[in-house]
């Protein structure tokens, strides 16, 4: 991306959240439009929105290895300790679309 939250992100690495809603903003504009289109109909494949989910008697499992996931890669990646911004943001871009899909909040 060249703006916004996930500046310097590839669109194949964006949060399912993010390019649904990038999709969904009238103001997006050509070549965009069509390469958010394209990378949303390669995640779901043909199937409609993505139905994966987490099981609800495994979520808190999940939000713990996440967690710890997280906290493990931020202090290898984090700016602050020698790692870089767009490491970073993908850190970041991945534990928010794990948390998606674990059901959690963000």
């Amino acid at each position: 991306m060249r703006f916004g939250k996930y500046r310097g992100v590839a669109i194949r690495d964006l949060p399912d959240a993010y390019l649904s809603w990038l999709r969904a903003q009238g103001w997006v504009r050509e070549p965009l439009r069509r390469i958010l289109e394209a990378e949303h109909a390669r995640r779901v494949g043909g199937q409609g929105e993505v139905a994966l989910r987490v099981p609800l008697e495994l979520r808190a499992t999940a939000r713990t290895i996440v967690d710890l996931g997280y906290r493990a890669a931020a202090k290898r990646l984090h700016p602050d300790a020698g790692g870089d911004d767009r490491a970073m943001a993908r850190v970041n871009g991945a534990v928010e679309a794990l948390r998606v899909l674990i059901g959690a909040a963000a």
